[in-house]
């Protein structure tokens, strides 16, 4: 929401509350699935890993949701 307001508004942040969103929400969807023991540790292997890489991360989501339309986004990220 925030993200699309700043947008709107043609706030300068709106790319990097994108990117942020984008980021939080790929991390989120590999952590949804992890069992609760697990999730501190491998919320800092993620945070160590990827840091705010954005197009790895969306290789990680890719592999972990392995929906094949997730595709057609490629350009969308690589350009972020």
């Amino acid at each position: 929401m925030t993200g699309r307001f700043a947008a709107i508004n043609r706030l300068y942040i709106a790319p990097n509350l994108m990117h942020h969103t984008i980021e939080l929400l790929i991390k989120f969807t590999v952590l949804k699935d992890m069992p609760e023991s697990r999730r501190s540790a491998v919320t800092t292997e993620l945070g160590k890993k990827y840091r705010h890489r954005l197009n790895a991360l969306w290789h990680k989501h890719k592999q972990h949701v392995a929906e094949p339309g997730l595709s057609r986004f490629d350009p969308v990220i690589a350009g972020s």
